[in-house]
């Protein structure tokens, strides 16, 4: 079971190879979703339709949110090693997707183990209008697009879609996990619809 009020515990080694004990909580929906506005893909177009997209975490934002929950005197860090251990922390890692009829139940893997989500499949609109609003793209000079992402839409598309779970203490559910949830179930309706798609071309 997932306790958003647990203390968690992190073994951090530094550059002089000594392993500093970190003890923090749980970051609120809030900080999760922060965190997620401040990440950004900057894609370049090289032209004759190439292009390169770069991955630009916001490391000063990471460390905020790491000394804002940090506990029992936890030594300092520096932005990469906050981003690091928000990254574990963070982990949300899809297991399963199985789609029975109009209820998907969806089984991650988190910090204590795997959870289990059960909602109703969303619509093609639903989805659609969910993408548009969790995404920000913005042109740059020089040919590049930033593209940043919200936490706040797919979340609230899970609710939207009854999104249940009995596998988290007192019932409360991050924004973080419910926006995994939502979009493997989107991925996997994708997916279904392109399989379809190959199987009659191959006919």
């Amino acid at each position: 079971m997932f306790d958003a009020t647990a203390e968690y515990v992190f073994n951090v080694r530094t550059p002089e190879g000594a392993r500093q004990k970190i003890v923090m909580h749980w970051p609120n929906d809030e900080q999760w979703s922060e965190r997620k506005r401040s990440y950004k893909l900057v894609t370049t177009q090289l032209g004759r339709g190439r292009s390169e997209t770069e991955a630009v975490p916001a490391t000063e934002i990471d460390l905020k949110i790491f000394d804002a929950c940090k506990l029992n005197g936890a030594p300092k860090l520096d932005p990469e090693e906050a981003a690091r251990v928000l990254d574990t922390l963070g982990r949300c890692d899809v297991r399963d997707v199985v789609i029975d009829g109009v209820t998907a139940t969806v089984t991650l893997s988190v910090p204590g183990g795997d959870v289990t989500h059960t909602l109703r499949v969303p619509t093609a609109k639903q989805a659609r209008l969910m993408r548009e609003a969790a995404t920000k793209l913005r042109q740059l000079p020089h040919n590049r697009i930033e593209v940043r992402l919200s936490l706040d839409p797919p979340a609230k598309l899970w609710g939207e879609c009854d999104g249940t779970s009995n596998d988290y203490k007192e019932g409360v559910i991050p924004n973080l996990h419910k926006d995994t949830a939502i979009r493997a179930v989107i991925e996997e309706l994708d997916n279904e619809l392109a399989s379809g798609l190959e199987e009659t071309e191959d006919f």
